[in-house]
């Protein structure tokens, strides 16, 4: 061994094939003193089997069932062994949509055993009286599954009802069920006499309920015969009823006659190992060797090393790369590259536009937002329409009112300031709507009711007025025996039966709202609108102002065409006194006490400070004409 070594210490490499044993004792353990060790020790290397890491196809397997042939070589020592690869469909696992299941070739990418879902039901929820349920449907092949609800029974008359085990009564009412009993069924009707293969089916019927139920009479089974085969499979023959059973493909062991060349055909021999059924195949030609891959924009093909023919000649088969994809307000671009032989298209595409779903909104403004890139498209602040009053204002209360965009339908509510009291002088030039005690005077005492009349001063023509009363709180409208207010509207009396007038008195806003129309006719020069009735606080003060104010819009006032009068609203209210007129000695009550005593004052020359108490005919002084009016009041009393 000492000698070979010397001789071929210029050998690369020394692959030792023996045992591992001798392996661990003989070489790499060899005593380092001999010199030519540690220079070819580097070199050995131990090999006790092969390791297959490359793979040539020597002629690929096909889905029709035809097999193929791979070359395994050892990378490290070179040797190489030919394997058969079986031919027919790979199946991937099972696949499945919302309709059917089937197998993807992974081979070939066929769909095999396409079919429809065969489903199992299965109950998760009954439904109750006043409870939905749920059914599940799984088919039995893949496993895809589906629910459906079943809708609550809902509560009915109570008639018997059955499933498949018992009958029984339902209450009307809660859904309890009431005499619950196993069926009793009759005599046994055979539907279909089982077969060898075939289930039979019988039903028997509940004497009780009628329920009928039917089942299965169980197939008899074949009797396995003799072992027979065709070209593609064997099987057992039925001796009942000579059915093919246990029917199977050949198993087949493959014995190869002649070996295929480059171009000419070789012959196998398939002998199956259960029947015995021979069948031969040809193998065909091994093909050409193909060299470097080429292509144009619209083939690509490999030229034979051997021959120089075009061969595989084929279609690109492009693979998408995004190369950025398109946006809202970007183009896009994408590489289409052949994944066979790199051939590389390149195309853009256009941008694509905002898409804008319905409108939004806050407190301030709407907008849309692209449902794509979130992007705020088409904001704008809300455009109010009419404004719809909630709670109308009261003299000293706020009132409440909304408004909602035209566009977006956004709603805001807000206050009504509460209504000011306000005195106008009259307005020769325009129609003045003059309420009592605004131009002149009116005064009460606590207590007292007082009519206070709204009038139509300098009045052209008028066809329509809506007015809406609110008042100081210590004024309360009075109202009649039915609960309706002591008011009239007396405007177009005189008219037909197109006049149109409506008094309602709202509680809860403390206001009272007078309309007033007429649809073909007008009123013309100074006439009375209203009357309405006021109580005065028992409350209130001396010498205190309560103010009656009108609230009005403007386009409730127009004329028999229709169009806006202009108009001046003189305010009133009550003036309140302690005192009535005539009541001289202040003891609540008018009588020839009180005509003495202003007699007795009058001839006194005393100072008079009381001037409404003593002027009775309110003419603005105090004198002997007051003395005459009262005694005459005091007279007719």
């Amino acid at each position: 061994m000492y000698d070979a070594f010397v001789i071929y210490t210029k050998i690369k490499q020394i692959i030792y094939l023996g045992t591992e044993e001798y392996w661990k004792k003989k070489v790499t353990l060899q005593d380092s003193s001999e010199m030519w060790f540690p220079k070819m020790k580097e070199k050995l290397i131990f090999h006790p089997e092969h390791i297959f890491d490359k793979e040539n196809i020597i002629k690929a397997a096909t889905c029709e069932g035809e097999d193929g042939e791979i070359e395994r070589i050892c990378t490290t020592c070179g040797y190489s062994e030919r394997n058969i690869v079986k031919g027919g469909h790979v199946l991937s696992e099972i696949k499945q949509n919302d309709k059917n299941h089937w197998y993807d070739c992974e081979r070939c990418g066929e769909k095999i055993s396409l079919g429809s879902h065969t489903y199992e039901e299965h109950i998760l929820k009954k439904p109750n009286c006043t409870e939905d349920g749920q059914k599940e449907y799984v088919c039995t092949v893949c496993g895809y599954t589906k629910n459906s609800v079943l809708e609550k029974l809902g509560h009915t008359p109570s008639e018997l009802q059955s499933d498949e085990n018992e009958h029984w009564h339902e209450c009307t009412k809660c859904g309890e069920i009431l005499d619950i009993t196993p069926h009793t069924y009759g005599e046994t009707n055979i539907l279909k006499e089982p077969t060898c293969t075939v289930n039979g089916k019988a039903e028997h019927t509940c004497t009780v309920c009628g329920y009928t139920e039917q089942y299965t009479l169980n197939a008899l089974g074949h009797k396995p015969g003799e072992l027979k085969h065709d070209e593609k499979k064997h099987w057992f023959a039925c001796k009942t009823c000579g059915a093919s059973l246990n029917v199977e493909q050949h198993t087949y062991e493959n014995h190869v006659i002649q070996k295929p060349t480059c171009t000419e055909d070789g012959m196998s021999e398939y002998v199956c190992t259960v029947c015995g059924y021979t069948e031969q195949h040809t193998l065909e030609a091994l093909g050409h060797k193909p060299g470097e891959i080429n292509k144009n924009d619209k083939n690509h093909w490999y030229v034979c090393d051997n021959c120089g023919e075009r061969i595989d000649v084929g279609s690109h088969i492009f693979e998408e790369k995004v190369i950025s994809e398109a946006t809202c307000t970007e183009d896009g671009a994408t590489d289409y590259i052949c994944s066979v032989c790199g051939y590389t298209e390149h195309k853009t595409f256009e941008k694509r536009g905002h898409l804008c779903g319905e409108l939004e909104f806050d407190e301030k403004e709407h907008w849309r937002e692209c449902s794509t890139c979130g992007e705020l498209l088409d904001i704008g602040a809300h455009t109010y329409g009419a404004e719809r009053i909630i709670k109308y204002p009261a003299y000293g209360k706020n009132g409440e009112a909304e408004h909602t965009c035209t566009v977006c339908v956004y709603t805001e509510q807000y206050v009504l300031e509460s209504v000011e009291y306000k005195q106008n002088k009259l307005d020769e030039t325009v129609l003045n709507i003059v309420i009592d005690g605004g131009a002149e005077k009116i005064n009460a005492v606590p207590g007292e009711e007082v009519d206070i009349t709204i009038k139509f001063v300098n009045n052209s023509t008028i066809s329509s007025a809506k007015l809406i009363l609110t008042y100081d709180p210590r004024l309360s409208v009075v109202l009649d025996e039915y609960e309706e207010p002591c008011a009239t509207i007396e405007i177009g009396d005189e008219l037909d039966q197109t006049t149109q007038k409506a008094i309602t008195y709202r509680t809860d806003d403390d206001i009272l709202i007078l309309n007033w129309l007429t649809a073909r006719g007008e009123v013309t020069g100074d006439t009375v609108y209203a009357t309405v009735r006021f109580k005065i606080a028992d409350n209130a003060e001396d010498n205190e102002f309560l103010p009656i104010i009108a609230m009005i819009n403007p386009d409730d006032i127009f004329d028999i065409n229709g169009d806006n009068i202009d108009y001046n609203l003189v305010n009133g209210g009550v003036e309140v006194k302690s005192v009535k007129p005539g009541d001289i000695n202040r003891d609540n009550v008018i009588n020839n006490k009180d005509v003495v005593a202003l007699f007795k004052s009058l001839s006194s020359g005393e100072v008079i400070y009381d001037i409404y108490a003593y002027d009775y005919n309110k003419d603005g002084a105090v004198n002997n004409k007051d003395v005459v009016a009262l005694f005459k009041f005091v007279s007719t009393v």
